[in-house]
């Protein structure tokens, strides 16, 4: 069942059958969302795929540097997870350590 405006929520609504969806893609806004999305889609599912390939190929190859890339490339993954272990304690539920922890004592 459609819902019109001006629907108060206690009369029976009214089926207005596939008129939300006509005057939905007669709007511009829509239009212009849909078209933005779109676009969006298009250019950032290639851009999302081949600019990590570059790295990637990078790290396959057998280059000087090689070692310190691929560390400059972990560390901020290695860093993230381990400043979490630190503030919510070693990771175990039945363990009540960690600097966050700590502080909300009963």
């Amino acid at each position: 069942m459609g819902q019109p405006d001006g629907w108060d929520l206690l009369t029976e609504p009214r089926f207005v059958g596939l008129n939300n969806y006509t005057a939905l893609f007669r709007d511009s806004l829509f239009q212009t969302s849909l078209r933005n999305t779109f676009l969006f889609v298009i250019m950032d599912a290639p851009l999302a795929v081949i600019i990590p390939l570059g790295p990637a190929m990078l790290v396959n190859e057998q280059l000087p540097g090689r070692t310190l890339f691929c560390g400059a490339f972990v560390t901020p993954l290695m860093i993230s997870a381990s400043s979490v272990g630190v503030s919510c304690g070693s990771g175990s539920t039945t363990r009540r350590s960690g600097s966050l922890i700590s502080t909300r004592r009963w």
